[in-house]
């Protein structure tokens, strides 16, 4: 069964990363023998694996002032959470009140915010799992852009391994090749000769590609609209990842491309308290960056409880065992 492992202790330093301290409170609570968890409870687990961040040697002259800040941090770990619960309203799984958080009674329409939580947080499950949680990212990330562009056919392009895919099989040049002819161009001589693309493995940057035919079939022609997508479950690279899809890039590619949607898919949440973008990741958002409320808000504002969605990814029965097992 999919299960996080959270007696491995956060990687990331207590001054800083607000939405990930948020998603650890939220999966200690979800996994919690009674589905509750108290700011008190983060600052015991913080004490008892005490690390250079936090220096809370009992009868040092600074115990009392570095608690007192602990105390103050995690006290913003809650305003996190509790404009999350604001926000996010029925598909947000968790009640807060002040300083406490404790799970609701699950239904469907909040699994998909828990597997977006335990997507967003690879690093406390296997390796087998994460796979797995990864590659449904990707699913899920194609219904989202289907949902954005709803009269545009979407594709999964790199990684697509289902017979019925349309770019499955084949070599990444025999992929562009026939990502050409659904875009209505050609590959240019500098991508025909690249050496790089003759083998059956890679993605050449890209996820996820939406188009809309506006020709007859026998007029079709190029610079249709277009929207190329890459999906990630990594804080660490999800920046970096925005540039492959620059168009810079894929004009390389291809004989005429026009401007397209550029678009970064992240199971997390890149939003400060108001809701807004948060200042910690705003100057660094160069494309259409689609984060964990905005797939969420996605499936609500498409009049859907994600339900249909969640059957479809290769995890959900695990999933699904793991909630019942806990809440129902």
């Amino acid at each position: 069964m999919i299960k996080p492992d959270l007696n491995k202790n956060p990687s990331f330093t207590v001054n800083y990363d607000f939405n990930r301290w948020s998603d650890y409170i939220e999966l200690r609570c979800l996994l919690s023998q009674d589905g509750e968890i108290s700011a008190y409870d983060i600052v015991r687990l913080i004490c008892e694996n005490d690390d250079d961040d936090v220096s809370l040697m009992r009868g040092t002259t600074e115990y009392g002032e570095n608690l007192d800040n602990l105390r103050s941090k995690i006290n913003i770990y809650f305003q996190y959470i509790n404009s999350r619960s604001r926000h996010l309203r029925d598909y947000y799984p968790f009640f807060v009140n002040g300083n406490i958080v404790s799970v609701k009674k699950i239904d469907k329409k909040m699994d998909i915010y828990i597997y977006l939580l335990f997507s967003s947080n690879l690093s406390y499950f296997s390796k087998h799992d994460a796979h797995l949680l990864t590659k449904d990212f990707e699913v899920l990330c194609k219904h989202a852009l289907s949902l954005i562009y709803p009269n545009f056919q979407t594709e999964i392009f790199g990684t697509a391994n289902n017979p019925n895919d349309v770019f499955y099989g084949g070599n990444v040049i025999d992929k562009l090749e026939l990502l050409a002819n659904y875009l209505s161009t050609e590959l240019s001589p500098k991508c025909k000769n690249n050496p790089r693309y003759n083998h059956s493995s890679g993605d050449a940057g890209l996820d996820l590609v939406s188009f809309l035919r506006l020709d007859m079939d026998n007029a079709s022609t190029s610079r249709i609209p277009v929207c190329f997508g890459q999906c990630t479950c990594s804080h660490s690279k999800w920046r970096e990842k925005q540039s492959e899809v620059f168009a810079e890039k894929w004009r390389e590619k291809f004989l005429t491309l026009p401007a397209y949607h550029e678009l970064i898919f992240v199971p997390f949440s890149l939003r400060s308290i108001s809701g807004k973008w948060d200042d910690e990741y705003d100057d660094q958002i160069y494309t259409i960056a689609v984060d964990r409320f905005r797939i969420i808000h996605i499936l609500k504002q498409c009049g859907g409880d994600g339900a249909l969605l969640f059957s479809e990814l290769s995890t959900h029965e695990d999933l699904r065992n793991l909630i019942t097992q806990f809440y129902e």
